[in-house]
């Protein structure tokens, strides 16, 4: 396994701050209609 460059991994960590809300909201709503 190669190593993972730093930068990939900030990368990484601010698109998942960016955007782990709404893919939260959306599981929230899934389980909602599953409901």
């Amino acid at each position: 396994m190669s190593k993972v460059p730093v930068q990939y991994f900030n990368l990484m960590e601010e698109n998942y701050s960016k955007y782990g809300l709404s893919v939260i909201q959306l599981i929230q709503i899934g389980k909602f209609y599953e409901l």
